[in-house]
C-alpha cells in the first residue's frame, strides 16, 4: 500500500509541475510579443536562447543577434501581435513546443506586413529553471 501511495504521489507532482510549466510557457509566448512589438531588449535578451533560430513565413531566417539588431535598427518591427489559440503540444521537463495563430503587422526586411500566421515555438528549460526560445517557425495562413 506504501509503495502504491509513493507512486500515487509522484504521479500527482508531475502532472501539477507539468501544468505550472504550460502555464509559462503560455504566459513567455505573450511576454515574448509584448517585449517585441515594445521593444523590450531587457526580457528579449532573456527570453531567447544564444542558439536561437528564427523562422519568417517569407523564408527569412534569423539568429538571435540578428533578431535584436534587426529590431533596434529598424529593419524588423512588430507594431502588433494579436495571438490566439496557444497551446502546449509536447512538453518535457528539458523541452517544450507550443503552437499558435497570430496576427502580425510592422516590417520586415523594409516592407510592410500584416499576415495571418500559425506559429511553432520550440522552448528549452535551462540549467536555473528558466524557459528560453530556440526556434520559432512561422507559416502564413490563407
Amino acid at each position: 500500500m506504501k509503495l502504491f501511495k509513493v507512486i500515487l504521489l509522484l504521479f500527482f507532482t508531475a502532472v501539477v509541475h507539468g501544468q505550472s510549466d504550460s502555464v509559462l510557457l503560455k504566459e513567455n509566448v505573450l511576454k515574448l510579443d509584448k517585449a517585441m512589438t515594445g521593444k523590450d531588449y531587457g526580457v528579449l535578451q532573456e527570453l531567447l536562447h544564444s542558439d536561437l533560430t528564427f523562422g519568417h513565413s517569407t523564408g527569412w531566417i534569423q539568429r538571435k543577434a540578428d533578431v535584436l539588431d534587426d529590431m533596434r535598427s529598424g529593419k524588423l518591427h512588430y507594431a502588433k501581435m494579436d495571438r490566439t489559440g496557444v497551446y502546449v503540444t509536447a512538453m518535457n521537463d528539458k523541452w517544450a513546443m507550443v503552437r499558435s495563430n497570430a496576427r502580425a503587422e510592422g516590417v520586415g526586411e523594409g516592407k510592410q506586413f500584416a499576415v495571418n500566421l500559425h506559429v511553432l515555438h520550440v522552448w528549452i528549460k535551462d540549467n536555473a529553471g528558466r524557459w528560453q526560445l530556440v526556434a520559432r517557425q512561422a507559416t502564413r495562413l490563407p
